[in-house]
């Protein structure tokens, strides 16, 4: 019996065809030691479902089924019923004894919880491959100390939601409400209670049987409808594999599906093998249909429906919930293009044989001079290509936004001497700048076949220089040097012409930062402006509602890019692991999760609104720096979040040594001292480097730099002897 003062709960039950299970799933609510309102809530059985669940004393409606909806059937049992806590089940889930008893101690938890979810068990027949998925699935939302209590989730874990068993609290959905979409409106929800300020939690003894066991051609269709949904309601793209990569992910889920068949059903060596096949099919067929459903928005209806389990086709226009986001963006949508923009010449991928032949092109008169400084300029930033995340195309994007609000017209003119996106159309390119980076107004073109001239060319990195030099109808050139591009490079080619291209007389050079400019000087004699990096400010401060997670480390996990010292900051926290120190460790700026020595929470390439979540729950980052600086530490230390990085480099001489930073001999075992020496320091002094780094990126302001950017462009283009 509910207690005074306690949340009244009830449970509601969509069913169509359900009396296979719903006899069950009412005896069990029947014998719980607190009676609940039950709702079943029918579209259209045939198989007495309504009869059955009237005698078992549930309430019964019924709706059309052509009024079904996920999110609008479960918005309308909601208002059909009173209780404070309002449970959903599935028909085909049947709850564990003390299911029910099991919801209120999470929502008594913190009044924020909106929403709970418990764990699905498979039934003694289900198939392998989806037992042992939901066997591994669940336990990782419990809390660590505590497996059988019930977790609050925090704004970094996976905001897993499934209305196949949850729980909601009626105040929350009264403010959020389930989206009308075809499919996946617990994610939906689960999103939007994020970002209201409602929190999560996970209840591991609300257990219910649940599993599907299809044959595998509906396996297949299955598969595509459920990522059908996931694409059209977050935007998300499963990735193809490659033929390899393919046989070597169904290689490796079916070993580890013999290894738990063999460890928790007690199945025989000889049974595990003559059953591997088909366990190894039901994989393929995961692996083929999780992508084309992402994609299959995209095919024709007929096709569709006749691919779908539930026999429907979607159209685009029926998203009702955001829209394909910058967390998720596929990488084939260029595959259409047939045009190579560029005949590049084979042999002479870099321009440099060329640029030797010819010399660089004549500038043009500038007719600017007779105006006055005020007058508006076109800006042509020839770019290399790039990949989501890419902290140096940011920089380059965030000029380009600040001349455009200047009033300068500004266009982007992709270089691409290894043939990397020569397929690609230019709103393909201008599509991808927006949505992963951010919207500006230039136009991109894929190669110079339109190529019109520019008051200034802007050479963004060492392979864009040689194109630069041979454009023509150009009235000046400069050289935004973002690092030190040959070490990028051991003793090769493409250092040497990258050491090259710091010395040509006709580009002015402009470097991020006082400590690359002072190096061009030092060793290659070249005098050259600078800027500082700026930081968002708007996006990247300190949360202080937000509580810090104990003992956790955010670490950029980019191994391609070897200037960042990935591996050093990953055998720093091995280390440290071997020293008995478990710290919570969270690995972003990687598309793909890295291989580790030690478990750790995958954030991979995420919004900046998500990163500035990460470095305001963490105790400590680590982004190394081994040639010039990067946005990541100026950005964590913005957040008040403490950081180790090498001594004696980039981020030392811009920021100096009381800046919230922890320098380092770039050695594991001195980056895992200084690691532990914040982990592990008092509140006081973890306080007072979060204020130390707060102060040493205050004034870095984004404005500024592109302001010196706008003076340094103008004064080219406005006198006859440039000035830097």
């Amino acid at each position: 019996m509910t207690r005074a003062g306690e949340p009244t709960i009830g449970v509601v039950i969509p069913t169509r065809n359900a009396a296979r299970w719903l006899e069950r799933t009412l005896a069990v609510l029947r014998e719980e030691p607190e009676p609940a309102e039950v709702l079943v809530v029918d579209s259209g059985s045939s198989d007495g479902t309504p009869e059955i669940a009237a005698r078992q004393g549930a309430r019964v409606v019924s709706i059309d089924p052509r009024e079904f909806g996920h999110g609008r059937t479960r918005n309308l049992a909601m208002e059909l019923t009173d209780a404070d806590l309002v449970c959903f089940l599935t028909q085909d889930a049947v709850p564990l004894p003390g299911w029910l008893a099991s919801w209120r101690p999470a929502f008594a938890r913190h009044p924020r919880v909106g929403a709970a979810f418990g764990p699905q068990l498979p039934w003694p027949d289900t198939p392998v491959p989806v037992a042992r998925e939901l066997d591994e699935f669940f336990p990782r939302f419990a809390h660590p100390t505590a497996p059988d209590e019930p977790a609050v989730l925090g704004s970094l874990d996976d905001p897993f939601l499934s209305n196949v068993n949850a729980c909601y609290r009626r105040d929350c959905w009264r403010e959020l409400r389930f989206p009308d979409v075809p499919y996946g409106e617990d994610r939906a929800f689960a999103l939007a209670m994020r970002e209201a300020g409602w929190s999560l939690a996970y209840v591991p003894r609300a257990r219910v049987r649940h599993a599907h066991a299809y044959p595998p051609l509906e396996f297949a269709r299955r598969y595509f409808d459920e990522f059908r949904a996931l694409a059209l309601v977050f935007g998300y793209r499963e990735r193809w594999l490659d033929p390899v990569a393919l046989l070597r992910r169904v290689l490796g889920e079916t070993l580890r599906d013999v290894h738990w068949a063999r460890r928790r059903r007690g199945v025989g060596a000889v049974r595990t093998l003559a059953r591997s096949p088909r366990w190894a099919l039901h994989h393929a067929i995961r692996a083929t249909f999780a992508p084309l459903g992402s994609r299959g928005l995209a095919l024709p209806a007929p096709l569709q429906r006749a691919l779908s389990l539930e026999g429907r086709a979607i159209r685009r226009g029926e998203l009702a919930v955001g829209a394909r986001g910058a967390d998720e963006r596929g990488v084939g949508d260029a595959a259409l293009a047939v045009r190579r923009v560029e005949p590049w010449d084979a042999a002479d991928p870099y321009l440099c044989g060329r640029l030797e032949r010819e010399g660089p092109a004549p500038t043009r008169p500038r007719l600017v001079h007779a105006s006055n400084g005020d007058r508006p300029l076109h800006v042509a930033f020839v770019v290399p290509p790039w990949e989501r995340g890419s902290g140096g195309h940011m920089t380059i994007l965030r000029f380009v936004r600040y001349l455009e609000q200047r009033g300068h017209t500004v266009t982007l003119w992709l270089h691409d001497p290894r043939a990397e996106r020569r397929w690609a159309w230019n709103g393909v390119l201008r599509h991808s700048i927006v949505s992963d980076f951010m919207r500006v107004r230039a136009p991109v073109f894929n190669g110079f076949d339109q190529w019109h001239g520019a008051d200034v060319a802007v050479a963004t990195g060492w392979e864009t220089v040689y194109r630069v030099l041979l454009l023509p109808d150009v009235g000046d050139r400069v050289y935004l040097v973002q690092d030190h591009e040959p070490d990028f490079f051991p003793a090769s080619a493409e250092r040497v012409l990258a050491e090259r291209t710091y010395t040509f007389p006709e580009l002015r050079i402009v470097t991020a930062g006082r400590w690359l400019s002072e190096l061009l000087r030092e060793r290659y004699d070249v005098e050259s402006d600078f800027f500082s990096l700026g930081v968002d400010h708007d996006v990247y401060k300190p949360d202080p509602r937000v509580e810090r997670i104990p003992m956790s480390i955010a670490m950029y996990g980019r191994f391609v890019t070897g200037r960042r010292g990935v591996p050093l900051a990953r055998d720093a926290i091995a280390l440290l692991w071997e020293r008995g120190i478990r710290p919570r460790v969270f690995v972003f700026g990687t598309e793909d999760p890295p291989g580790l020595p030690f478990p750790y929470e995958f954030v991979g390439v995420v919004p900046p609104s998500r990163l500035a979540r990460l470095y305001n729950e963490v105790t400590v980052g680590i982004a190394l720096s081994l040639t010039n600086y990067s946005l990541v530490p100026l950005e964590m230390l913005a957040c008040g979040l403490p950081c180790v990085d090498v001594a004696g480099g980039s981020l030392e001489r811009e920021l100096g040594r009381d800046a919230g930073v922890v320098y380092a001999e770039a050695q594991p075992a001195a980056i895992a001292d200084a690691l532990f020496s914040v982990l592990c320091s008092s509140a006081e002094r973890r306080r007072q480097l979060a204020q130390a780094a707060t102060a040493a990126t205050a004034s870095l302001e984004w404005a500024d730099a592109s302001a010196r950017l706008d003076r340094l462009l103008r004064m080219l283009a406005h006198s006859e002897t440039p000035v830097l």
